[in-house]
């Protein structure tokens, strides 16, 4: 998968994909607490500081991999064997801590991809790719 390495440049410049970075600052944006009826597609993309710049690293993971081109089908790979009713119950810090463990476990079991020389975990280019599709869904 290529993607320019300008691009990723200009996104870490502007601070939207604290991922890259670290996970930690990445995952401290979540908000604690979220109304009841909070989609969990919703809750994830708050990962983000920037959702903005999340997007566009997201645009660019969906157009090499565009069967993932779907919520739902995101959603289970970022947090996968979950049912949408458990997703649902999921407070921001439980929320919080599948995420980080997933993002650990990406680099642990080489669940990543190399886009012009970064490495990212499979979670991260997920979450992007979610951010990138609410864009589109408004």
């Amino acid at each position: 998968m290529q993607i320019a390495r300008r691009l990723i440049l200009a996104v870490l410049a502007a601070g939207g994909l604290a991922p890259f970075i670290g996970a930690r600052r990445l995952l401290a944006a979540i908000p604690h607490g979220w109304p009841a009826d909070a989609p969990v597609t919703a809750r994830l993309v708050a990962l983000f500081a920037a959702p903005e710049s999340a997007a566009a690293i997201g645009r660019a993971y969906l157009a090499e991999r565009p069967m993932e081109a779907d919520p739902e089908t995101l959603v289970a790979g970022i947090l996968p064997g979950r049912s949408a009713r458990e997703l649902a119950m999921l407070d921001g810090t439980r929320l919080r801590a599948l995420v980080r463990e997933r993002h650990r476990g990406d680099f642990a079991a080489g669940r990543t991809a190399t886009l012009s020389g970064w490495i990212l975990s499979c979670t991260e280019l997920r979450l992007c790719a979610l951010a990138a599709l609410s864009r589109q869904l408004g």
